[in-house]
């Protein structure tokens, strides 16, 4: 499946000094760089986050881009990724929670949107891309005993980190470029 934009695995990595994470504690970690082009002049560099108790995130490190929605990604919405139990295995677990301008069109939140809403919110069929990269299964909150039981997440194999960055850009990236372009500002690829 075609995808709108091309991550590229930097092949670098830094350790982190103790820092906050999406997990509201205070942890040292490693960053692995991941870059992304995701239309002509906008390129954005994401960070794997592994931090020393375990947990996991994807978050944005710097945006380039004339469109100022896009640095809205540098200041929150980060992805964290954590470990359930479904169906009796072990999967790395994250919630598809998709970026959603506000009325005035300069500031994004997460929404909990349906997986077909998910799809158009991203402009193209994002959950069967997502199962092709390997996700395994895509479950509602209700399935984990979660208290958002309609919220949708997807589950797949134990520290694979494509999936995670594709899900990221899918959900937090593609949404905003999405609502741009059929306002007619950026064309992508």
């Amino acid at each position: 499946m075609d995808i709108p934009y091309l991550l590229k695995d930097e092949n670098s990595s830094r350790v982190l000094p103790t820092s906050h994470t999406a997990f509201r504690t205070q942890e040292p970690g490693v960053a692995h760089l991941y870059s992304v082009e995701a239309n002509k002049g906008t390129m954005i560099f994401l960070s794997y986050l592994e931090w020393e108790s375990g947990n996991r995130e994807v978050r944005v490190e710097e945006a380039e881009s004339d469109l100022t929605i896009v640095h809205r990604l540098t200041h929150g919405l980060r992805l964290s990724i954590e470990r359930v139990l479904f169906d009796g295995h072990y999967y790395d677990c994250i919630a598809l929670r998709s970026a959603r301008l506000n009325a005035d069109d300069t500031w994004s939140n997460l929404y909990d949107l349906s997986l077909k809403q998910i799809d158009v919110a991203a402009g193209f069929d994002a959950t069967a891309a997502l199962r092709e990269m390997g996700v395994r299964h895509f479950v509602n909150g209700r399935q984990l005993n979660r208290r958002s039981v309609n919220r949708q997440f997807a589950l797949y194999p134990y520290r694979d980190r494509s999936i995670p960055l594709n899900a990221f850009l899918i959900t937090r990236l593609m949404p905003l470029l999405n609502r741009m372009r059929r306002s007619d500002q950026i064309r992508l690829f």
